[in-house]
């Protein structure tokens, strides 16, 4: 399978967003098989701007799918030398995949905003690595940084709605 990420043709590019789709899938299969969810109490109060759950994981899903893609921009423009690029953009999507573990496990919405914090910082930072080597791969991390963006300013809009439990 790994050598099917590096190829630089149509087949390499299926495989690394298939790839990160499934990443995604186990990821968020491993939650639900944990019984773990965000709190749902209908009686929270929710800014009408806000999405509704299940559009939040498809979000998700399109984002992680969209970083495989990133990485093969990268790896056709980096070709053989398999650039560290591609290796900070599965970097960054693994700790997307890894990031609700810690703030479901927690049920908090202050590490909840702490992942958001760190996730931006992240994906900022591999944008900065990678805009040399693919302006494809830099446009895509730049969604994951607008999606974070968005979510933070929403938990931030409930925090102030709801209290911090």
């Amino acid at each position: 399978m790994v050598s099917l990420l590096h190829r630089t043709n149509r087949l390499g590019l299926v495989s690394n967003v298939v790839a990160f789709t499934l990443l995604a899938l186990i990821s968020n299969g491993i939650i639900f098989a944990l019984g773990w969810s965000l709190s749902s109490d209908s009686s929270e109060l929710q800014p009408a701007w806000a999405p509704p759950g299940w559009a939040v994981g498809v979000v998700w899903l399109v984002l992680l799918a969209a970083l495989g893609a990133a990485r093969w921009f990268i790896v056709v423009r980096e070709g053989k030398r398999r650039a560290s690029g591609a290796s900070w953009v599965t970097g960054l999507a693994v700790f997307c995949c890894l990031y609700p573990f810690w703030t479901l496990a927690f049920d908090s919405r202050f590490m909840g905003l702490i992942g958001n914090v760190l996730t931006m910082f992240l994906a900022g930072w591999v944008m900065e690595k990678v805009r040399n080597i693919s302006k494809r791969a830099t446009a895509i991390v730049a969604l994951v940084v607008a999606w974070v963006t968005f979510a933070t300013v929403l938990l931030v809009r409930l925090i102030q709605l709801n209290g911090w439990n």
